[in-house]
């Protein structure tokens, strides 16, 4: 019952993070996202929130998490969602594990824009200028984006 808890409240923040980044794109196609590399990035970042905003969660709670967001962000199913990351993290696909360090990088340095840390402005512009560019190499050059409902 409370990974039910925590899943709802990080579900809601990594789509609410994710959000800006998204919206520039639109909808994600449902066969680009599903693309290891894609995959790999947006399920490692989506993890990475939700247990930055929820602390440790039981891998089927995380799992609902990840396929949710995704779902939300390109309108793929989630159980295809779950079977691709499964199935590519337990192969250790080479483009999947290269998504799942570049979430990382991106991560991190979205970790620079927090409250918390209260950056001098031009820190926070330079830290958005790297966001801006690590999600354009790794998410929008690799996806045919296109308008539509976005989260």
């Amino acid at each position: 019952m409370w990974d039910l808890m925590k899943s709802r409240r990080a579900r809601k923040v990594a789509l609410h993070t994710l959000e800006p980044f998204v919206a520039r794109c639109g909808l994600m196609p449902e066969s680009s996202v599903l693309l290891p590399h894609a995959l790999g990035f947006l399920s490692k970042l989506v993890t990475l929130i939700a247990v930055r905003q929820s602390g440790e969660m039981q891998t089927h709670a995380i799992a609902s998490v990840q396929s949710s967001v995704i779902m939300r962000m390109s309108g793929a199913g989630q159980e295809v969602i779950g079977e691709g990351i499964h199935f590519l993290s337990s192969t250790d696909d080479p483009d999947f594990v290269a998504g799942c360090h570049a979430a990382q990088q991106f991560f991190r340095q979205l970790m620079l824009m927090g409250p918390e840390t209260e950056p001098r402005q031009h820190d926070r512009e330079d830290a958005q200028n790297a966001l801006d560019l690590l999600w354009r190499e790794h998410v929008a050059a690799r996806l045919p984006c296109h308008g539509g409902p976005v989260l």
